[in-house]
């Protein structure tokens, strides 16, 4: 059912609506896929990689959160 509106308003507007971009994408350096279990493996291998890792993947306020949640549970 939605395919008849959309050619129909393909068909009766025109494609120059939105303008053409002057910007190129920019280039990147193309590299070999990676399977998760070897890229932690390696960052495990790694402290320095571990510690940015930890440091990039925990949120203080979660963290606070957390120890909250776990003092209510041994006071239980």
């Amino acid at each position: 059912m939605t395919e008849g509106l959309r050619q129909r308003y393909h068909a009766c507007n025109d494609g120059d609506r939105f303008p053409v971009s002057k910007s190129k994408p920019t280039p990147t350096q193309w590299t070999m896929f990676e399977l998760q279990k070897q890229r932690v493996k390696s960052t495990l291998k790694n402290p320095i990689q571990l510690l940015k890792a930890v440091l990039k993947n925990t949120r203080p306020s979660t963290i606070r959160q957390s120890w909250d949640a776990f003092k209510k549970q041994t006071k239980s």
